[in-house]
């Protein structure tokens, strides 16, 4: 990688860094039931919330 582009990815995170978003990054937060989810769990609600855009 040459020094020119690291500097210019140097550049671009700083700036990343400094934006202020219109809309938070997480649209909604979820009750969760206080433990991980496991895969299945999580595969189900993508789903749902996709066909909801649908």
């Amino acid at each position: 990688m040459s020094e020119a582009e690291i500097i210019r990815q140097g550049i671009h995170l700083a700036a990343m860094a400094n934006r202020v978003w219109d809309e938070p990054l997480f649209p909604r937060t979820f009750e969760g039931p206080g433990r991980t989810t496991s895969e299945a769990e999580a595969r189900d609600a993508v789903a749902a919330d996709s066909e909801t855009y649908e």
